[in-house]
């Protein structure tokens, strides 16, 4: 009876001991196939990988067109207020012949600044969920790194050392572009809340 109990034991033992040999094996694949990538084709795991494609496309349609130009819209505002001193030079000499020209001249610089208002109103929007996109495509990159690192295998440790440096670089790299977007943010708002 006993032999019997060892037999139906190491029966059911043998089918765990090769699944766990197969996991092994197509995990170790799966980093080894991920260590040679960049980007989200270099996260090991499947769901992780797919939410990183998903999220670098949202940055991708995310990051355009959202900077200001509040260089040029300052400019604008001098050239306006230079034309407002012009009509009232103007107006005070009895110069009316020139008047009309620069009436027209200033409610077209008022169109202007208004449309580069409304502008930074929608490229304001659209910085700020660039630099949301951004944020969750590390924040998928940081899961992911934290993922790697627990892992206890030590078949796996080569690839884990490749894929955390990647991580890191990945990281690196997306600091200065994430500056840019905190620039240009900041620059709408200064034409945001600029009034002439």
């Amino acid at each position: 009876m006993q032999r019997k109990m060892s037999l139906v034991i190491s029966v059911l033992a043998v089918p765990a001991v090769l699944a766990a040999s197969i996991a092994l094996a197509d995990k170790l694949s799966d980093f080894a196939a991920a260590a040679a990538q960049k980007g989200c084709e270099a996260i090991p795991y499947h769901d992780k990988r797919e939410d990183c494609q998903d999220a670098q496309k949202a940055k991708n349609t995310a990051c355009r067109d959202f900077s200001c130009d509040s260089d040029a819209f300052k400019k604008t505002i001098e050239k306006l207020q230079t034309k407002r001193k012009n009509l009232d030079d103007a107006k005070q000499r009895n110069n009316l012949e020139v008047v009309p020209n620069l009436v027209a001249a200033i409610e077209d610089l008022e169109d202007d600044l208004k449309q580069e208002k409304a502008l930074a109103d929608e490229r304001l929007k659209r910085g700020s969920n660039c630099l949301s996109a951004r944020k969750e495509v590390q924040s998928i990159f940081a899961s992911a790194t934290s993922k790697v690192q627990g892992e206890s295998d030590p078949e796996l440790e080569a690839h884990k050392r490749t894929l955390v440096a990647h991580f890191k670089q990945v990281a690196g790299e997306h600091v200065v572009p994430m500056q840019e977007v905190n620039r240009a943010i900041q620059k709408c708002k200064d034409v945001q809340s600029t009034s002439w």
